[in-house]
C-alpha cells in the first residue's frame, strides 16, 4: 500500500485478503481500503454503505445473462468514491469488506466480554 498521504506508523490492519486490504487509522478516525489499485478513505458510516451496495448486487445474474455487461458501477452516496467491477472482483471486495465487518464484530464482543471479566 502507497501509504505517503497516511500515518503509516498510525495504520492498523483489520482484515486483508489476496486481493485487498482494510486498514484503520485512529489519529484520522477513518478506514483506508487497499482494493484493485485504489487505496480510498472512508468513515465508518460510508463504508457500511458500500458494504451494503456491493451485498445488493446480483451476481449470478451478471455471470448468466450474456446480454448483460459484466461490469457494474458502484458508488454509495455521500462518499467520494465509486468502482467500476467485474462479477469476479465483486466477489472479492464482498469477501473483504464482509471479512472487515465480521472483525468488528469480533472486537466487539471481546470488549463485552472483557468488560464483563473485570466488573
Amino acid at each position: 500500500m502507497n501509504t505517503s498521504n497516511c500515518f503509516t506508523s498510525d495504520l492498523i490492519e483489520v482484515f486483508a485478503t489476496k486481493h485487498g486490504i482494510v486498514y484503520q487509522s485512529d489519529r484520522e478516525r477513518a478506514l483506508f481500503v487497499d482494493f484493485g489499485g485504489k487505496i480510498a478513505k472512508y468513515n465508518f458510516s460510508c463504508l457500511n454503505r458500500l458494504r451494503k451496495a456491493i451485498n445488493s448486487k446480483d451476481i449470478e445474474s451478471m455471470i448468466i445473462d450474456i446480454s448483460r455487461p459484466n461490469f457494474e458501477l458502484i458508488t454509495v452516496s455521500s462518499c467520494d468514491h465509486c468502482y467500476l467491477l467485474s462479477a469476479l472482483d465483486i466477489l472479492s471486495f464482498k469477501e473483504l469488506l464482509d471479512g472487515t465487518f465480521v472483525m468488528f464484530d469480533l472486537n466487539n464482543i471481546l470488549k463485552d466480554r472483557l468488560s464483563r471479566v473485570e466488573v
